[in-house]
């Protein structure tokens, strides 16, 4: 049994709101494996099992202030809403 790797990072997304507004989020973005980004998460779980996972997070949304802000409209349509899942 092959297993698959999962490559993600944290990015800034923007979107236009139902009102025209421009509006920037975070989301842990996914990639195919040419690097692409082909998904990402309704919102970010910004949790951690101790303080260090939580400077850890902080870190990667950092991260993602200082690469290129990504298109919503460039996919088709978030992942999964990890908070619900994660009952937050």
């Amino acid at each position: 049994m092959s297993s698959v790797e999962f490559t993600w990072n944290n990015r800034v997304i923007r979107f236009v709101d139902p009102w025209g507004d421009v509006c920037y989020f975070f989301a842990e973005v996914t990639y195919d494996d040419n690097g692409k980004a082909d998904g990402y998460s309704q919102e970010v779980c910004l949790v951690g099992d101790d303080m260090e996972e939580l400077h850890l997070v902080l870190e990667r949304l950092r991260t993602a202030l200082t690469l290129p802000i990504l298109e919503a409209k460039d996919f088709p349509e978030p992942l999964r809403d990890y908070a619900k899942d994660l009952g937050v």
